[in-house]
């Protein structure tokens, strides 16, 4: 599981093209949405979404935590 509850740089490739390999190399850590068999691609923006969501998510549930 990776935690989003610390700032963090989000660096998203294009559906045609990942990033750059120098700064694949650069990242700490690769993060991997799983998706229903059939299911090709996931549009960069929808995917950026869904990780700002669980960044989200998992502060809230911190905070919550920490009250």
């Amino acid at each position: 599981m990776i935690f989003l509850c610390q700032p963090i740089a989000l660096l998203v490739g294009n559906e045609g093209a990942d990033l750059p390999e120098e700064i694949e190399r650069s990242a700490d850590t690769r993060i991997h949405i799983p998706m229903a068999s059939g299911v090709e691609s996931l549009n960069a923006a929808a995917a950026a979404a869904v990780v700002f969501y669980e960044a989200a998510r998992q502060r809230d549930n911190q905070v919550a935590g920490n009250r």
